[in-house]
């Protein structure tokens, strides 16, 4: 199971309202790390690949 299903899971089990606001924002932060981490991964290869390629159009 994931961990964003986990806390979304919990937060339904749990009666105190607070309890459930704040397990709700661990939710959404989480999601949000997982999203900025995964985006950077992206951009990541993006500039090797670009690095790459003008290496073998100047090559040419």
């Amino acid at each position: 199971m994931k961990k964003s299903s986990l806390i979304g899971i919990a937060a339904l089990l749990v009666r105190s309202r607070k309890l459930k606001i704040v397990l709700a924002g661990a939710k959404f932060s989480y999601m949000g790390f997982k999203y900025l981490k995964n985006r950077r991964k992206k951009s990541k290869v993006k500039t090797k690949q670009a690095v790459k390629t003008k290496a073998t159009v100047q090559e040419s």
